[in-house]
């Protein structure tokens, strides 16, 4: 399936110009110069089974049903943790988180109302502070990606929730953590294969499973190098979806805090920490922070601060250069998700 499946036109089946080459005409190319940088791009997953691709926060084209082909060009080392404390409203305003970790190790330095110094001890990461025994705090991961058949090669941003990160594959089907070490273990990686997403219509949530397709034509290889340079491959994995489609709103400081519970967002994790763990973890830390003062060897750190966090946190990933996801990918590997 090709992106021009994610079409403009009514009539899908006319037949297209032999003489243009695919890439924009002179007039074309204007048009988008003077967009700027500042148009974003994403394809959202949406509940009823579909894909559509959204500019700027708007709908453009005709939704696909069931499935894409993709070709991912960018992605973080770890998964990224996203939560609103407002109860999901679908006719309210649009806001911002009020609390997201990309790196799902500290909150970002522009979320509103952190709740927490760093994420392993939140109480919005204990297992029941969320609906139906879930954590408040969300997984998702936020891939950079191009769509199969694209001539121009447009990067665009696709969030996939937690329930389509964790779990065991069947065959050559996975959920993405998954994905991406079946990949590895054969000597491939997300960026030199096409991939297709396509929707577990028998999960009772939004689910969406990833396969390969084929491996990359030299066209579409040296596409993906180049996209790998460009400033959206490397903001997409970074920005929330809510900034993708150009909300600044920020959240209201609810005085009782309830979680989000988005449709497309079910988590499945069984490791999530209890109270007592998280109570048991921030003790840990208060602990091991009194012994490194007492040491004399961290006299010159600020008085709240948590050395290994911070070296933690200075682990965000450098921008992407060619091949360097395969790489990200086999450190994937070696972690539990």
């Amino acid at each position: 399936m090709s992106s021009k499946n994610l079409t403009i036109f009514e009539d899908q089946n006319a037949v297209v110009s032999t003489k243009r080459s695919g890439a924009l005409t002179a007039l074309g190319q204007q048009v988008k110069d003077n967009q700027g940088i500042g148009t974003t791009r994403r394809v959202a997953l949406n509940a009823n089974h579909t894909f559509k691709r959204m500019v700027n926060g708007e709908p453009v084209g005709n939704p696909v049903s069931g499935e894409i082909n993709i070709i991912v060009v960018n992605a973080l080392p770890t998964v990224s943790r996203t939560y609103y404390a407002a109860a999901y409203d679908p006719n309210a305003e649009k806001t911002l988180p009020d609390c997201w970790s990309n790196l799902g190790d500290v909150p970002d330095e522009n979320a509103s109302n952190p709740q927490n110094k760093i994420c392993a001890t939140c109480t919005q990461n204990v297992k029941g502070s969320g609906s139906a025994d879930k954590r408040a705090c969300r997984f998702n991961r936020r891939l950079a990606v191009m769509l199969m058949g694209d001539p121009d090669g447009e990067v665009y941003q696709m969030s996939i929730p937690a329930a389509s990160l964790f779990g065991k594959g069947d065959g050559n089907t996975h959920p993405f953590e998954s994905y991406s070490k079946f990949l590895i273990a054969h000597n491939e990686s997300p960026d030199t294969v096409v991939t297709r997403v396509c929707y577990n219509t028998s999960s009772p949530t939004m689910e969406v499973n990833f396969k390969p397709v084929r491996n990359l034509t030299d066209a579409e290889f040296d596409m993906v190098l180049e996209a790998q340079q460009s400033q959206e491959a490397q903001d997409y994995v970074r920005l929330q979806v809510a900034q993708t489609d150009k909300v600044a709103k920020k959240p209201t400081k609810p005085v009782v805090q309830e979680v989000q519970d988005e449709p497309d967002d079910e988590e499945e994790d069984d490791d999530a920490p209890t109270a007592a763990q998280v109570a048991q973890n921030a003790k840990d830390v208060a602990d091991s922070k009194a012994a490194e003062a007492n040491s004399g060897f961290f006299e010159s750190a600020e008085p709240d601060a948590e050395p290994t966090v911070k070296k933690k946190a200075k682990k965000e990933a450098p921008p992407a250069k060619a091949r360097d996801l395969t790489q990200v990918l086999k450190d994937w590997g070696e972690e539990e998700s």
